[in-house]
Parts: structure tokens; C-alpha cells; sequence
């Protein structure tokens, strides 16, 4: 609604006016709305009047009204494409001081009103002097990134003279291309300035006050994330509150494993005191945040929010010195000084319009006043300057590239404004799609006429992948050059991803992800010593074996809200061990076996979860339940067969594989061993809880039948782990080796069974040897391109621009 206000003042208008003038048009059935939207503004107006307050929009229009506008100084109006009705009012008060500049032909005067605008209707058939030369394409914002680079490149060797950075502008119209063509830049050696500078709500201090605000609305674990990660707080927290090196792993680990819907410290210690380790370094955080945002701990009226969000901020920032020359202080600065200015307002705010509200909401009041404010950034001698479109003109620098030609950007359309929809807009004498374009079509005309080397950069798909269209300013042009523009944009980029050649003459981006290093003596003997999950992990990739299980890398989940594949599996598997060492794992009624099944997975949800665990993990725990009742039905039919358990989360034999100059060791545990008393058989068995329900043959060898390779080794293995001793009880003539499947899609559960022949095992096991060896020899590269599931696409540089 104050948007709303705020557009029609600046036009002379209010909700009244707009009903008056909008029921005369055909077809207008809005009235009743906007009769709402009147009554509204007028109760807001009288409201405000029985305070002796002034609304701001109201007081210009009526300071028009009173002719109380005046100046003794000359006003020069220098290229005002477009001026709301307001302003014009006030200048035509004070026409005798005005002189209106346009950039233009003397020809075009007539096309120009008194205020040096343009009259829309006098340039629909215009066309704009595009060549060739003009017009670039890339694919996407990675590759925008390069075009740009690529098109200044040109434009310098193009140059006459010697160029230096201020011959260079880049227009953004779009800032969501900024940061993407800044790092390519500066990774070319370049600096680039932003004119406008960064919008207040994006910096660093109200990201603190954002995750503050959540942290103090719902104390869940995602904004508990948020707020210990931000830099400052994690900062204080590492002085402060006497924790350990790790406890922000610690914190992630608690999180992850209980899966808390709220973090009550209470809870917490009651953890602590059953002996959870991780609990202990959570409640010292949870006991530091508190103190820290004790003032904050209750409601109050938004004029007496500003000392307590003063003090906290002092408590954070205290011994903090601010450079005003370095980006980040300088938001800082900025961000305090408009905490300031916001705590004096509602200071002066009546306690007639003031209530009571918590601090989170007092903190999201302060964040949507960031909204409007900017950090500027300093003054570089040698910076590339980049500039939005309505302040590009202004830049006299001879070079010039626009990034984001694209309908919808450049002009700017709206189509949906719920309350003025472009049709309204032209009856009202508002902004409209027409005046965006000709004001659009100055600019770009203005820039082709001023500069030697300009170039509009178009994109074919946003960062979702969704197709854009090129600006219709592509097209103002005859009909054969608008043909070889929609060929030049069809066409696309060319994958200049791999073109910019002269970017990495700098050095300073890396083409490669960092190479491994020799091995310390710790990190060889651990490897003597394998899991046969790990003989998976290196045939899928020896570089990323290298980063998992030398290094000890691995992707931590933040805050999580669900269980995840690996804790929905475990909580299966603790569920199917305590069936399997119980009496009812022999019987053969499967309604017996599911209400053991299903009590028992109520009762570790429950120790490991709480009796009131999150929505998420509920719906999980019941998709779980479904799962096990159709694994009773097939566990009483292999009862029936023959079949009985007699080993689970077994732990047998090491196997040793021999290798030059040293013998690795290969472990496990097998989830169940099963035996047939009349067919004198084993069979090895693993739980899979994944939702596709692969078969062994499908997760284990790769290719087509008769071409296929070894990418898993768990089950050939685990035959070999199967101890003399439990052979000798259960003297099998073989061992069969297999699933037992609980997927998603109930038809392709039940017990999967390999039917690999012997050939085919020995082949596995001799595949184990190379892959052993190749460990031992500490061949770890290069990187696989082509992996399923990967936890280290940055370090190994999968899809990144370079």
C-alpha cells in the first residue's frame, strides 16, 4: 500500500483520483477495489492529521496546490528523459528559472516536450543504427562473464591510442550478473568499481541482523547455523565462550544427529547429562547466545528497541577498529550510522501509532529500511567503472559494454502489477511499458552515437536455465539486419568458456584442482588397512579417494531438517539388527514380524529423535514403517523356504591382499548371514533402504552385458570375510551373496541375489588386487570427470568457469 501511495503521488494522484478517472474507461471492474483502497488512504490521512503529522506524499502535492514552490537559482534539467508529474508540477512553478538540455539533433525538438522528455508517440517507427559489431551472445551468466571480458579485450586492440582502465564502463543493468563478470575480471587482473554501490541489505552487517532476527523468532537449528557462522559472531563466540577448535563440527554434528526442531538449552543439558559429548559444547554456545541477546529477550514498543539492539551490537563489536578505506568496514560504518538514524525515528514516533512487538520483529523493521541504502564503494584510480543503465550515459569512458540485453531488463516491462496493470497506466499517465522502451531506445541510441566501440550483450538462459529472449532494442532496425540478429542470438555464445585465452596468461586462476602430495607415514599405514566400501569410492575415482580417506574431507550438512539417505538407512539397519537378534526373527508370520518391526522403529526414533521429533522426520519414520511391513511379508516367506539368521552386523575374518612391498588388510561388517540347514547354503546379505531398489548386478559392474567392469566390490569381498569358525558351525556347499531390498517402490523389494559365476568373482578379486596396489603406489591421479554422486565439485573444478 506505501508503495502504492509513493507511485500515484509521484503523479499526482491518489486513490481517489485513480477511481474517478479509471471509471470512465470501458470494461473497468475494479471500482469496489479501489473504493477500499480510497477509504483506506483517507482514514490513514485523517489518522495522521488528529496527530498534527503530515504525510510526506501528501504534503508535496498540497505544497503544489498552495503554489508554494519558488526559487531564485537557475535549474538546467540536462537529459531528463522522464520526469513524473510531480516534478513537472513543481518545475512548471518555477518555469521563468528553467532550462531544459536535450541530447539530440536540433531536428528533434518537436519530439521533445517543454521538459526536455521525450513524447513517446513520436518515435514508435524509430530504428537505431546497430551493426554487427554492436551485438554479443552468451549462453549464461558463466559465460556472460567471459563475453564481456572477451569484448573489452577487442575493444582495447581495437583503440587507437593507449588504454587504460577509465576508457572501460560496463553497464549492469541486472546486478544479479555483477559478482559472476567481477571475479572473471579481477581474475584477468582487472578492478572493477560498482557506481551504485552494494544495497545495504546485502552486506554483512544486515545479514547479522537477518540472522538474528530468525535465531530469536524460532530457535531452530538452520538459523543457529546462520547466526554462529556469520563472521562476527563466530569471531565473538571464539573469544568469548571458551570453546574447543571444533566445536562449530560439533555444533553440526549434534544437529545432525538428533535432528532438533527447536534448540531449548534445557534439552540440551539433559543430553549433556546421558553422556552426549557434542551436548556439553552445544549448551556452552546456546548459554553465550543467550547472554549475549538477553536484551532482546522481550517485547516492548518499537520506540524503546533502539538501546537494546545498540547494546548488543556495542557488546559484539567492542575493541573493533573500522577502516574506512577497506570494503567491509565500510559497511560497518554505514550500517551503524543507519542504525542510528533508524533508532531516532522511532524515537520520535507517537506512542498513539507505536505497539508492543518482539525483537526479531523490531530487527525485521530495521532490515526493510536497509532496502533503500547503499555503500558506496571508494574511489579507484584504476578501476574499471561499472555503472545501472540510467547512469551509463553518464560516463564519457569511449568504451563501453552493456551486459543483459534482454527483454525484461532492457526496457524493463511490467505485465503484473496487481493494482496497475499497463493498461491503467496508460489512461492514468503513469509509467508505462511504452515510456520505459523510448526512454530505453535515448539511452541506447545515445550510447551508439557518442562512443567508438559499444557492445550489448544478450543472454539465452538465466542462472535456472530458463530461456530469455533478446531486448526488442535488437530489433529497431530494418528488416534484414533484424533477420541477422535473431540469427546472431540463435546462434549463441559458442562456448567461449574455454576461449578466454588471455585470461589465464595472469596466473591467478587455477585450471587444475590441486595435485596430491606424498603421503606422511600416519596416512600410508592407514592405508593398509581398507573398508570394502572404500575399493567402491577409489574405482569411482582415485582423486577423490585421495580428498575422502588421506585427507579426510567430507561435505558437512548444515542444519539439516530431514534425515538424510545415510541416517535413514542407519535408522532401518538399528531397527533390522534388533529384529534379527531377537526370537521373532524365526518366525513366519508376517503380521508378527511387522509389529515387532514397527514398535521397534518407534522406539529408536524415539531414543534417538525425541517422542516429538520435526514434521520431516515424522513423515520419514512413517514411509520407513511402510517399508519394513513389506519386508515382513518377504522375511516370512524366506522363513518359510528354509532360511534362518544366524549372524547379524557380523564383524569376521580379515583379508589380507598380498602387494609389492606390503599387505593391505580388507574389513567389514556384514549387516546379515543367513542359512539354509537343507541345502547346506550361506548367503551374505546387505540392507539397501535407497529408493531406486538397484539389484547387485546393477550397483556392482557398469557397461553393457559383456563389456562390463567392476565399480563395487562390497559383496565379492564379503565372501572373504566370512570366518573359518562360523563355517565350520555352518558347513555351506556355497555362498550365495545379495540384497535385501527396501525400497521406495514396494514391487522391487525382497531378497536381490547375485548370479555372478566364479570367473566373474575371481575377476573381482583380482580388480581388489590392482586397486590395493594402486593405493599402496599412492596413484591418485588424475580426477574422474564423469561421477554419480559428488561431494567435491569445487575442489575438483566440476562445472566451474577457469
Amino acid at each position: 500500500m506505501a508503495n502504492l501511495r509513493r507511485e500515484l503521488a509521484a503523479d499526482q494522484l491518489d486513490c481517489r483520483r485513480v477511481l474517478d478517472r479509471a471509471s470512465q474507461l470501458p470494461d473497468f471492474d475494479e471500482a469496489e477495489r479501489w473504493e477500499v483502497l480510497a477509504e483506506l488512504e483517507q482514514a490513514y490521512l485523517n489518522r495522521l492529521d488528529e496527530l498534527e503529522l503530515w504525510d510526506k506524499q501528501a504534503a508535496r502535492l498540497e505544497a503544489i496546490r498552495r503554489a508554494e514552490c519558488h526559487t531564485d537559482r537557475q535549474i538546467v534539467l540536462a537529459g531528463t528523459v522522464d520526469l513524473k508529474g510531480t516534478v513537472r508540477a513543481m518545475i512548471d512553478a518555477v518555469a521563468d528559472h528553467v532550462t531544459a538540455l536535450v541530447f539530440a539533433p536540433e531536428s528533434y525538438r518537436d519530439r521533445f516536450d517543454r521538459h526536455g522528455c521525450p513524447i513517446p508517440e513520436a518515435w514508435e517507427s524509430e530504428t537505431i543504427p546497430l551493426e554487427e559489431r554492436h551485438l554479443a551472445v552468451a549462453d549464461d551468466p558463466d559465460e556472460l562473464a567471459v563475453v564481456v571480458t572477451e569484448a573489452i579485450r577487442e575493444s582495447i586492440e581495437a583503440y587507437e591510442t593507449e588504454v587504460t582502465p577509465r576508457d572501460v564502463v560496463v553497464g549492469v543493468p541486472d546486478e544479479r550478473f555483477l559478482p559472476g563478470m567481477r571475479r572473471v575480471l579481477t581474475s584477468a587482473g582487472a578492478v572493477v568499481r560498482y557506481g551504485p554501490g552494494q544495497s545495504l541489505s546485502e552486506t554483512s552487517p544486515a545479514k547479522l541482523w537477518r540472522a538474528m532476527a530468525g535465531w530469536l523468532a524460532s530457535r531452530a537449528p538452520d538459523d543457529l547455523s546462520e547466526l554462529v557462522r556469520h563472521p562476527a559472531v563466530f569471531s565473538w563466540l571464539a573469544q568469548s565462550a571458551a570453546l574447543p577448535a571444533s566445536w562449530l563440527a560439533r555444533l553440526d554434528a549434534y544437529v545432525q544427529q538428533w535432528l532438533p526442531a527447536r534448540l531449548v538449552l534445557a534439552e540440551v543439558r539433559a543430553r549433556k547429562s546421558e553422556g552426549c559429548r557434542d551436548a556439553a559444547v552445544v549448551a556452552k554456545v546456546l548459554t553465550a547466545l543467550d547472554r549475549w541477546l538477553a536484551p532482546l529477550s522481550v517485547s516492548k514498543p518499537l520506540a524503546e528497541w533502539g538501546p537494546a539492539l545498540t547494546e548488543v551490537m556495542e557488546k559484539l563489536l567492542r575493541g573493533r577498529r573500522f577502516d574506512s578505506e577497506a570494503p567491509e568496514d565500510r559497511s560497518w560504518m554505514t550500517a551503524l550510522r543507519h542504525l542510528a538514524q533508524v533508532r531516532a525515528g522511532w524515537e520520535a514516533l507517537p506512542s498513539e501509532l507505536d505497539r508492543e512487538v518482539p525483537a526479531s520483529e523490531a530487527l525485521e523493521a530495521l532490515l526493510e529500511t536497509c532496502a533503500k541504502e547503499r555503500v558506496a564503494e571508494p574511489p579507484q584510480e584504476d578501476a574499471i567503472e561499472a555503472h545501472g543503465w540510467l547512469e551509463l550515459p553518464w560516463d564519457d569512458a569511449p568504451i563501453v559494454v552493456v551486459v543483459g540485453m534482454n527483454e525484461g531488463i532492457i526496457p524493463q516491462s511490467v505485465n503484473a502489477d496487481p493494482f496497475l496493470p499497463n493498461r491503467l497506466r496508460q489512461a492514468l499517465g503513469l509509467d508505462d511499458n511504452r515510456r520505459r522502451f523510448v526512454r530505453d531506445w535515448l539511452a541506447t541510441r545515445l550510447l551508439l552515437e557518442s562512443r567508438p566501440h559499444v557492445k550489448l550483450v544478450a543472454v539465452r538462459r538465466n542462472t535456472d536455465g530458463d530461456p530469455l529472449l533478446p531486448s526488442r532494442l535488437w530489433f529497431c532496425q530494418d528488416s534484414e539486419r533484424q533477420l541477422e540478429a535473431v540469427h546472431r542470438f540463435l546462434q549463441g555464445g559458442g562456448g567461449l568458456h574455454a576461449s578466454a585465452s588471455w585470461l589465464r596468461g595472469t596466473g591467478s586462476s587455477p585450471t587444475e584442482p590441486p595435485r596430491p602430495t606424498p603421503l606422511t607415514q600416519d596416512q600410508r599405514r592407514s592405508l593398509r588397512r581398507l573398508r570394502v566400501t572404500q575399493f567402491r569410492d577409489y574405482l569411482a575415482c582415485p582423486y577423490r579417494f585421495y580428498l575422502r580417506h588421506v585427507l579426510k574431507l567430507e561435505a558437512v550438512a548444515e542444519a539439516a531438517a530431514e534425515l538424510d539417505s545415510a541416517q535413514f538407512g542407519s535408522l532401518a539397519h538399528d531397527v533390522l539388527r534388533r529384529f534379527g537378534e531377537s526370537p521373532v526373527a524365526a518366525s513366519d508370520d508376517a503380521g508378527e514380524i511387522a509389529k515387532f518391526l514397527t514398535a521397534e522403529l518407534d522406539q529408536v526414533a524415539a531414543e534417538q529423535f525425541g517422542r516429538q521429533p520435526v514434521m520431516a522426520v515424522r513423515l520419514q519414520q512413517e514411509l520407513l514403517r511402510e517399508r519394513l511391513e513389506e519386508f515382513a511379508v518377504h522375511q516370512a516367506e524366506s522363513v518359510r523356504q528354509g532360511w534362518r539368521i544366524v549372524a547379524c552386523e557380523y564383524k569376521g575374518a580379515e583379508y589380507t591382499i598380498p602387494v609389492e612391498g606390503a599387505e593391505v588388510q580388507v574389513v567389514g561388517r556384514i549387516d546379515r548371514i543367513d542359512w539354509h540347514e537343507a541345502d547346506q547354503r550361506l548367503r551374505v546379505l546387505d540392507y539397501k533402504t535407497g529408493d531406486s531398489g538397484e539389484r547387485p548386478s546393477q550397483t556392482h559392474r557398469s557397461g553393457r552385458r559383456g563389456t562390463q567392469g567392476w565399480v563395487d566390490l562390497q559383496l565379492p569381498l564379503y565372501r572373504h570375510l566370512v570366518a573359518p569358525e562360523l563355517l565350520e558351525a555352518y558347513p555351506a556347499r556355497e555362498i550365495e551373496l545379495g540384497y535385501v531390498l527396501l525400497p521406495k517402490n514396494s514391487a522391487k523389494g525382497g531378497f536381490a541375489m547375485a548370479a555372478w559365476k566364479e570367473e566373474e568373482l575371481a575377476e573381482a578379486d583380482e580388480v581388489a588386487r590392482a586397486v590395493a596396489a594402486a593405493i599402496v603406489a599412492e596413484k591418485f591421479w588424475p580426477p574422474t570427470d564423469d561421477v554419480r554422486y559428488d561431494d567435491f565439485e569445487e575442489i575438483c573444478m566440476k562445472g566451474m568457469l577457469v
